[in-house]
């Protein structure tokens, strides 16, 4: 985590997978925690980032993930980098986002004194994942308050991307919606066990590219060899695989990318 370079990334190479689909896009904004950002290498399809972008013949890919962010994190890198565009260059954006867990507690701090050098930053307030606190210990703390905090951030990037009238859909680094459950390392809390029936409807409305029990780490878990060594993120193969047969398909029905005729 800490050789990971800090987001905004610019993913651009000569492509070395297949395309398999077309768009009308130029460039592809994802975002979200470890399971979408690329611990390995910035020159390849390491990650599911640069899957789709290869098999969708993006110009390049923003990414602005980051190992151990939560969804407050996310939101906010995405609707600052919104807030950076030129309104004209909306239809040439497409917006990808794999929500974090959404118990994650993040301090937004400005104090020199505090900041964790591998923490990443929006306007020079850094984002840091409250178990770097000195105070606290646990390596996986669970805050089930901060559950309401990510359903408000999910709805308001579903609202704000659609009144932008921006391309975009949502994606879940794990089953954190619909029981069953897997078992997590995590123990990140789920949604339905803190929200009232309303806001899961809410939740569930939302423009979501695969069904919830194929999430990444449940695709992983049922494939083999897709996990990594710590058994719980997902390698090179399960990004590739879970792109074509879940993200990629999902993306498409969603009616964001074409088939391609090559």
């Amino acid at each position: 985590m800490h050789d990971t370079p800090k987001p905004p990334k610019l993913l651009k190479w000569p492509r070395a997978l297949d395309q398999h689909y077309t768009q009308d896009q130029k460039i592809l904004v994802t975002a979200g925690c470890s399971f979408t950002a690329n611990t390995v290498r910035l020159d390849g399809p390491y990650s599911w980032p640069g899957v789709v972008l290869d098999r969708c013949g993006f110009e390049h890919c923003v990414d602005l993930s980051y190992p151990g962010v939560g969804n407050e994190f996310i939101a906010n890198s995405v609707l600052n980098y919104v807030e950076g565009l030129d309104p004209a260059l909306f239809k040439d954006v497409m917006i990808v986002v794999c929500w974090s867990g959404p118990d994650r507690k993040e301090e937004l701090l400005t104090d020199a004194n505090k900041l964790s050098k591998i923490s990443p930053q929006i306007d020079n307030i850094t984002y840091q994942w409250f178990r770097d606190s000195p105070s606290n210990q646990t390596r996986y703390p669970r805050y089930p308050g901060e559950v309401w905090r990510s359903w408000k951030n999910i709805i308001f990037l579903q609202n704000y991307l659609e009144n932008k009238k921006i391309k975009f859909g949502f994606s879940l680094y794990c089953n954190t919606v619909d029981p069953p459950f897997l078992p997590r390392r995590d123990l990140t809390e789920n949604f339905i066990d803190h929200l009232s029936k309303e806001k899961m409807t809410a939740l569930k409305n939302c423009t979501w590219l695969h069904q919830f029990k194929d999430s990444f780490f449940e695709y992983c878990f049922f494939n083999n060899d897709c996990l990594s060594e710590d058994l719980f993120h997902p390698n090179t193969r399960g990004s590739l695989l879970w792109s074509d047969q879940v993200l990629l398909p999902g993306i498409l029905a969603k009616n964001l990318i074409t088939k391609s005729n090559a």
